[in-house]
């Protein structure tokens, strides 16, 4: 075999050196030893830069609440949850990079979708309106396997067998059940969404929606389906940055709704007209800068009902033989913590129209569950909020036919609360000590549509061998409050007042429940902040 030799590589001269070595793809660089302890610095103090401002956040010891009680699979979880939402370097650069996302590639995020001139919309609306049937059988399998997978225990995503429990719970007090399924904003404001769209013409929907109101009927379940028949260009039925409707469309489908439930009676007092300003909650959802430019704020007039003869604002009551059931599409005008005005919601609008007094059991998210779960919960104390109802409005988000848990509930009628449970006497605001024996879960700030959140606490040691169950705040205006990182076995110390003073205007908010049967039967007190 003949052997080849290659004749050595000559180096030419000094002159010619690096044009040579760039010829064979060879590069020296020389850093002098000044400019290498510079960029040394300068990385350790990029990598070490992140722990020091952690440092010097208000909350920079909630990361070690984690070494206060014995670690277990939840407090792990709940210290990986506080490492990444009081991440300060994620705080000061996350809006920046959504705001240049948004303005300059329209580009939304996880919750809120940007569609025409300025429009916002929520995500899971328009997956409603543009996804499969919520009814398809492979599509409930594939919802309740995403939903174990991340960690529920169970769930329902098929809201049949969840309506037709509560509709004979109705039956059997000789109350008739109404559904208002509230059209999605995705579905009344197609052309904002999509230039594709041509109006006039009928309003999407999931495909499955007809087969839903056809078995409801089949059922026994009346529907009352506020969609248009017909969409016309220049209709506005929502708000441009919300999730929600107008005061106008919100009244129009109060009056159409109290002309079928009817009759009419005398309209419970004047109507007082109020300016709201404020940037809608998929602006919220969007988590820009607090001082960006690109969705201004919206003004709106709204309609607030007062008790007849005076200037105070409307009541319900709950002597009323009309149970509302609602969600934050009830609460949008009325609870004032959502920035959009007081006293002129939809349960407001329809006692109006209706000229009857009207009880009401509202709650933000989650139109499938928690209103019921509400009235169970009131069932098991030993108080009967159906008794006496002749109509039973149940108002949801139709796009929670789709995402909604509808969890089967049971409705049993209970004794009054136990005595060992302290609850402040009528009035009074009185601080205890206790150790926190069980404490729900605050939501993480931004993964939620709403900005303030409530959560459940089981106190116990309270003086005289007492126990309280106890509602405090865990979120406001989309920050943790102290409360939201408390453990288990922490000895803490409450002003205490009781949760019926409240209640009106704190129990539309979002709140986590402990999941204690026992506690069904604890009249609950308010923690002050």
């Amino acid at each position: 075999m003949a052997t080849h030799h290659h004749p050595p590589v000559k180096t030419p001269p000094d002159a010619d050196v690096r044009e040579f070595n760039l010829r064979r793809g060879i590069i020296h660089t020389e850093i002098s030893p000044r400019l290498a302890c510079g960029l040394i610095g300068l990385f350790l103090l990029i990598i070490g830069g992140v722990p020091l401002s952690q440092f010097f956040r208000p909350d920079r010891w909630a990361v070690w609440d984690l070494f206060k009680t014995i670690p277990t699979r939840a407090s792990l979880r709940h210290y990986e949850t506080t490492l990444e939402t009081t991440s300060a370097p994620r705080t000061f650069v996350q809006p920046y990079l959504q705001f240049a996302a948004s303005a300059w590639g329209g580009f939304g995020n996880v919750n809120a979708v940007i569609g025409r001139g300025g429009w916002l919309f929520y995500a899971p609306g328009v997956a409603y309106v543009t996804g499969r049937g919520f009814l398809d059988p492979d599509r409930l399998k594939w919802r309740w396997k995403e939903r174990i997978d991340a960690g529920d225990a169970v769930f329902h995503p098929d809201p049949r067998p969840a309506i037709k429990e509560f509709a004979a719970l109705c039956r059997r007090y000789g109350a008739r059940l109404v559904l208002l399924p509230v059209p999605d904003k995705a579905m009344l404001q197609p052309a904002q969404l999509s230039g594709r769209v041509t109006l006039p013409g009928a309003a999407p929907n999931n495909p499955d929606f007809a087969q839903f109101v056809t078995e409801m009927q089949a059922a026994g379940v009346e529907v009352f389906d506020a969609t248009p028949a017909t969409l016309a260009v220049g209709d506005v039925r929502f708000l441009r940055q919300d999730t929600h409707w107008t005061p106008d469309w919100m009244d129009t489908v109060a009056q159409a709704l109290a002309a079928r439930l009817g009759p009419a009676g005398q309209p419970p007092g004047p109507l007082e007209p109020v300016t709201v300003t404020r940037v809608g909650d998929l602006v919220d959802m969007l988590k820009l800068p607090a001082n960006q430019l690109l969705f201004p704020p919206q003004i709106i007039t709204v309609q607030r009902v007062l008790a007849p003869g005076t200037k105070q604002p409307w009541q319900p009551s709950r002597n009323a033989d009309i149970l509302i059931l609602g969600d934050s599409f009830a609460n949008v005008f009325s609870a004032e913590v959502m920035g959009w005005g007081d006293t002129a919601g939809f349960v407001e609008h329809l006692a109006y129209h209706l000229g009857r007094p009207v009880d009401r059991i509202t709650r933000n998210d989650n139109g499938a569950s928690a209103t019921r779960q509400i009235l169970a919960e009131e069932m098991a104390r030993g108080t009967d909020r159906l008794k006496g109802k002749k109509i039973v409005v149940w108002e949801f988000a139709i796009r929670e036919l789709m995402v909604g848990d509808w969890k089967p509930i049971t409705y049993r009628l209970g004794q009054p609360a136990p005595p060992q449970f302290f609850v402040p006497a009528a009035g009074q605001t009185i601080a205890v000590t206790g150790r926190i024996a069980a404490i729900a879960p605050a939501p993480r700030p931004g993964t939620v549509p709403y900005k303030d959140h409530i959560i459940a606490l089981h106190l116990t040691d309270l003086p005289g061998a007492r126990d309280a169950l106890v509602y405090a705040w865990s979120m406001r205006n989309n920050v943790w409050t102290p409360t939201a990182r408390w453990q288990p076995g922490q000895q803490v110390t409450l002003k205490l007042r009781a949760w019926n003073a409240v209640e009106s205007r704190y129990g539309a908010i979002n709140r986590g429940e402990l999941p204690d049967d026992n506690l069904l039967l604890a009249e609950p007190c308010w923690s002050e902040e």
